[in-house]
């Protein structure tokens, strides 16, 4: 079992993780921990840096002062001179089912921290930064380094744990039968309305490469019988059937011409009754949020004019698209279901 530390305790492990990774040296440093296993390596015990430098083909110098750094954050221990142990924050970092370690995985890759670099681009353009550095779209990187693809799906299963429980119990599920998760990924926020509705089936919809991950992931979270796999782009049809059509987490990937093919597509999907969710967290103007302003700022980014949208620009989006915006849910997170039928 992993070594728990007396700092910092649980509340404060993924702030102290999230602490670091705000800073540029830390990307990297963290970076470097996450693909070294280090905090792996310690979990039976406190090791010298000298020790844990052998076992994962680092410098021992350099990798003691990175860890004293990583120790100023909270994220690691020093127990003794050049001797590290395991906190409740770089517990984390370790390859388990939650933590963050898929997120620092991501968001310290060169890939990442070089588009972040160029944002100025997206600025004077409004074109994505991540294409002009690397001459190929974000999902085009994705789908060449299979590693990356597989951190980036689980990274949202460890993330929005906590707001994918927040999400479901907002909602009022009595009438539903089957829930379509359009561009679901690996089905983590699916799993978690199944396993607190036993009456419910689901279906993931997305593109080929991403259901193996799904298959595996529903199959631990044991609501794999209750769920259909199916295959395909959103941006060509959805090929699905249900009661509520749930994009989550996508329309904030895509321009608003995009997001136009999108909920058409999905529309054309839906029948009398049906209900559309659309689960985001929602800018609202003038009451400034850092959170939604930092991932407001990866979109542009990542995705050039895709955006974390107002109340109001998913109302002009949805009527576009022959869509009717009925309602906005608040949930006990960040996330908010901004709920449309058929107009």
């Amino acid at each position: 079992m992993p070594q728990e530390a007396t700092a910092p305790g649980p509340e404060a492990a993924v702030p102290a993780v999230l602490a670091a990774l705000t800073h540029v040296m830390g990307d990297v440093v963290l970076g470097t921990v996450v693909r070294s296993r280090l905090a792996d390596h310690l979990d039976d015990g406190p090791l010298s840096g000298k020790d844990l430098a052998s076992r994962a083909g680092l410098d021992a110098t350099s990798i003691t002062r990175a860890l004293r750094y990583l120790t100023s954050f909270g994220v690691f221990q020093e127990v003794s001179e050049g001797v590290f142990a395991n906190t409740n924050a770089s517990n984390l970092l370790q390859d388990q089912p939650s933590g963050l370690r898929n997120l620092v995985w991501t968001l310290s890759s060169e890939q990442y921290i070089r588009a972040s670099a160029g944002l100025r681009h997206s600025l004077m353009t409004g074109e994505p930064a991540f294409q002009h550095i690397h001459g190929e779209s974000f999902w085009d990187f994705l789908r060449s380094s299979p590693e990356d693809n597989i951190a980036f799906n689980r990274m949202f299963a460890e993330l929005r744990g906590d707001e994918h429980i927040a999400m479901t119990n907002a909602y009022n599920w009595t009438g539903t039968r089957t829930v379509v998760d359009v561009g679901g990924g690996n089905g983590s926020l699916l799993a978690t309305i199944l396993e607190r509705h036993p009456h419910l089936r689901g279906t993931v919809f997305d593109q080929e490469g991403v259901l193996p991950s799904a298959d595996e992931h529903l199959t631990e979270r044991g609501v794999r019988d209750r769920c259909e796999l199916v295959a395909g782009s959103f941006l060509s049809s959805v090929d699905a059937a249900g009661d509520i059509w749930l994009l989550s987490q996508i329309l904030h990937d895509w321009s608003d011409a995009d997001c136009s093919i999108i909920l058409s597509n999905v529309r054309e999907r839906m029948t009398e009754g049906n209900r559309l969710l659309v689960a985001e967290m929602v800018t609202i103007p003038c009451q400034p949020d850092p959170t939604i302003a930092m991932l407001d700022m990866q979109m542009m980014m990542l995705f050039g004019n895709a955006r974390q949208r107002t109340v109001q620009e998913y109302r002009d989006l949805f009527a576009g698209c022959g869509l009717q915006l009925i309602r906005v849910i608040p949930t006990a997170s960040r996330f908010s279901l901004i709920e449309a039928t058929k107009a």
